[in-house]
């Protein structure tokens, strides 16, 4: 007899040597006893978890005259019948080959006649969705209102190309992918059948590499057997896939965490001088980058990585020398690789250009790398390895320079040049001499240089000269004292005037007080309402809820309350324009009451600020 391939000779026949879809292995497992047999099955899910297989089983195990426990018993009359490769019970049929409307017509026509030996007539359909349009429409009628006899078992990796009126006329089953410590225990228990000695570390290798499809996992394991006469050994699986070892990819990843270009190069030049392929070798720093960001972010990371112990420890060693914000910038520049290696013609120039640019995220403009940069540059301040040093600055006595009012100021001389101390504090603050200056350069100088001098002169309440009008200023020589050093201080609330602010310009004046006391957000929202003094009352009319909310904020409705105690005994109150309280504005209710007032005498009226 020819040799099968692990996959076709450990085929389970029944229920019981499924893995992995326990749920989908009950449901069907309580249709057979109950006898609650649907006619037409959906079974999608990725590559190698089992669709076929349960296909088949299931199709034996609803024509089985005693089943046990769910699966077919294999000895009865039937079973025996189905074994036989001239059935006609059970019909597979591969959409991919056969996916016209011919081919659903055909199918559609035989499935009238009865079953053979059997209770069912059966047809499972492998890679549905590989189906035209037309022939989906000829299957619709059919699959609606089949004969009695008949059942339909549909198996599909592509569930998303099955139109919506196949899916709603079938029940759908959604395999999952196989988890690695359950194809490890398959591979193991196989492994122990035929004879075949093996290291534990070895299964665990291609357990990972079937990427939880078992088909692929068997696979491997057929070639892996195939190349090591005695005991399989952890770089035998390696060699086969021709995969890197992981302890040189840690290696290699933990010279790019730690920004040694030189080393990471390295262990590239060794490994391509190997004749490792530069695509895997790029998959395969992606994939340690990954059990790095589960170490460091995963509190059960041992038990979602299923790593031996030793190298685990090793793997979580590494992830404590960068944060998760690196980690995942790492990964972006090795898993977009693909492309380039699909489009170059040199693999290791695209690798190690990739490599240097992860080993220095000083160079890389990245959202993510810039996160990553801060959080390590905040890591090192708090672990005290790096110590910022203070800025030097001029010596200026701070308290000095505080007591002196500005018309002290404006009368001081000018230093003369025969003072010697005083040249020579002026020549150390002076720069050196630069190239002369553009015209829009000297008046946005001459702009700074006045508005800084109003700043001096005149307080918060007085007005303000334009920039412009420098020759208004009282004399000053800008160059006989060194400039005000600005402090930082958190603007304290000003005393009450003596006298009382006018109504009319109550507004005006609570407006500029914001402004220079820094209240810029108030201030700007300010500019938009209409505000009235009437009886000692300011009312702010809003336009809608948003600013409303705004205006009685406990901080913003505080300061509007200090800033207008200032001004005199007024008080405040905040209005919305479309509240139903009041559907009309104040002042258009002043109008209308001085038009019932004065009749129809002409009246000018003047609205003052």
């Amino acid at each position: 007899m020819a040799y099968l391939a692990l996959y076709r000779r450990f085929r389970p026949q029944g229920f019981e040597g499924l893995i992995g879809q326990e749920h989908i292995v009950k449901i069907l497992k309580n249709q057979i006893n109950t006898g609650k047999i649907g006619h037409a099955y959906l079974f999608c899910g990725a590559r190698g978890t089992g669709k076929t297989t349960v296909a088949k089983v299931f199709a034996r195990a609803i024509n089985c005259l005693s089943p046990r426990d769910g699966s077919p018993c294999g000895e009865c009359e039937v079973c025996r019948g189905l074994r036989d490769q001239s059935n006609m019970d059970i019909l597979e049929m591969d959409a991919a080959s056969n996916n016209g409307v011919d081919d659903i017509r055909e199918m559609r026509d035989k499935i009238q006649y009865p079953p053979v030996v059997g209770k069912y007539k059966v047809y499972i359909v492998d890679e549905v969705h590989m189906l035209s349009p037309a022939a989906f429409n000829a299957l619709l009628k059919t699959l609606e209102e089949p004969p009695h006899h008949a059942v339909f078992i549909f198996a599909t990796t592509e569930v998303h190309k099955i139109p919506q009126t196949i899916l709603s006329r079938c029940m759908r089953f959604d395999f999952k992918l196989i988890s690695q410590t359950e194809l490890s225990s398959l591979i193991k228990g196989i492994f122990k059948e035929i004879g075949k000695d093996f290291e534990d570390e070895a299964v665990d290798a291609i357990a990972r590499a079937g990427e939880g499809s078992a088909r692929d996992s068997l696979s491997i394991a057929d070639m892996c057997s195939s190349y090591s006469e005695g005991k399989l050994t952890y770089s035998d699986v390696l060699e086969v896939l021709g995969a890197t070892d992981k302890g040189k990819v840690l290696a290699l990843t933990e010279s790019i965490i730690d920004g040694d270009t030189g080393a990471a190069l390295g262990v590239i030049n060794e490994l391509a001088m190997l004749g490792k392929n530069m695509g895997v070798l790029a998959d395969d720093v992606a994939s340690v980058l990954r059990d790095l960001t589960v170490c460091k972010t995963a509190k059960n990371a041992s038990q979602i990585l299923c790593l031996p112990a030793n190298r685990f420890n090793d793997y979580l060693a590494v992830s404590q020398k960068c944060d998760a914000h690196r980690l995942i910038r790492l990964i972006d520049i090795f898993t977009a690789l693909d492309n380039a290696f699909r489009y170059s013609t040199h693999p290791r120039i695209v690798l190690e250009t990739a490599v240097v640019k992860a080993c220095r995220p000083d160079k890389d403009y990245d959202q993510e790398s810039l996160l990553a940069r801060m959080a390590e540059l905040e890591r090192l301040v708090k672990s005290g390895a790096c110590v910022t040093e203070k800025p030097t600055a001029r010596v200026f006595d701070v308290k000095a320079a505080e007591t002196v009012k500005a018309p002290e100021i404006a009368q001081k001389p000018a230093v003369k040049a025969e003072a010697p101390v005083q040249k020579e504090e002026v020549k150390a603050e002076v720069e050196e001499p630069k190239m002369p200056k553009s015209e829009d350069a000297q008046v946005l100088e001459k702009t700074e240089r006045a508005r800084s001098i109003n700043e001096m002169y005149f307080s918060a309440d007085d007005e303000l000269p334009p920039p412009e009008d420098i020759g208004a200023l009282p004399e000053f020589d800008m160059f006989s004292m060194a400039p005000p050093i600005k402090k930082e201080v958190k603007p304290q609330p000003a005393a009450p005037l003596a006298e009382p602010v006018p109504p009319a310009k109550l507004w005006g004046n609570v407006l500029r007080s914001l402004r220079s006391n820094g209240n810029a957000v108030l201030w700007t929202v300010c500019q938009d309402v209409i505000a009235r003094v009437r009886d000692g009352v300011l009312t702010i009319t809003v336009a809608n809820a948003s600013e409303y909310e705004m205006f009685t904020r406990e901080d913003h409705q505080k300061t509007l309350t200090e800033t207008i105690a200032r001004f005199g005994d007024y008080k405040l109150v905040i209005n919305r324009k479309d509240s139903n309280d009041d559907g009309s504005d104040e002042f258009e209710q002043d109008v209308e009451e001085m038009k019932n007032t004065f009749g129809r005498q002409i009246v000018k009226i003047i609205e003052e600020d």
